[in-house]
């Protein structure tokens, strides 16, 4: 049976089992709980969000694809454009020259027929100033020439060669002309060619 006298020794061993029961090192750990659903359910949005990300980012590849397809096809175009413009310009060039060797043609046989010696009573006299111009004319077609050969412009060879319809236009046939048919048999305006193209076709009258 307790006495007073013991219930002192009884608060100090209730005491000395608290103690212990609340000793971090000597407690029990409890488990924690884990929400399966909700991790679940984390899982499915990261998964989505992944999916979400691949598409985007397929969609910016086909985009950066097709961009950098417009951007070669823009610089095609452009290198096209200057090309052809590089051509129109020299095309251009070449044909002035043309034109000035076409006006020399007939200046020179004018001025040639002034140059013949005339006869006057007993003697033929010169005419130094038209043979002076017709040095002139000729220098400078000359020089006209080599500035076409040094472009690869040459003039097509058309004097009693065959017919040829991709350097040369027929304007008109003549029978009976003692030639072989298809003889080119006068040269109307000359033709010249280029590098890479004809320049312009020679007009000529054939036999036919």
């Amino acid at each position: 049976m307790m006495t007073r006298q013991d219930l002192p020794d009884l608060l100090d061993s209730e005491k000395r089992r608290a103690t212990r029961s609340e000793d971090p090192l000597t407690a029990r750990v409890e488990a924690p709980t884990v929400d399966l659903a909700a991790v679940l359910a984390e899982l499915v949005g990261v998964r989505s969000e992944l999916r979400q990300q691949t598409l985007a980012s397929r969609e910016l590849r086909e985009h950066s694809a097709d961009t950098l397809e417009v951007l070669r096809e823009t610089v095609s175009k452009n290198d096209e454009a200057a090309t052809r413009s590089a051509e129109n310009a020299f095309v251009d060039r070449v044909r002035v020259m043309i034109a000035i060797a076409d006006s020399l043609e007939p200046s020179i046989r004018e001025a040639k027929k002034l140059a013949e010696p005339r006869r006057r009573f007993w003697k033929k006299r010169t005419n130094p100033r038209a043979e002076a111009l017709v040095s002139a004319l000729e220098l400078t077609q000359r020089r006209i020439v080599t500035e076409l050969s040094a472009l690869e412009v040459h003039r097509i060879e058309t004097e009693n060669r065959a017919f040829d319809p991709g350097t040369m236009e027929a304007t008109e046939a003549i029978a009976d002309s003692g030639a072989p048919g298809g003889t080119v048999l006068e040269e109307l305006m000359a033709g010249y060619k280029g590098p890479k193209s004809i320049i312009r076709y020679a007009q000529v009258v054939v036999a036919r």
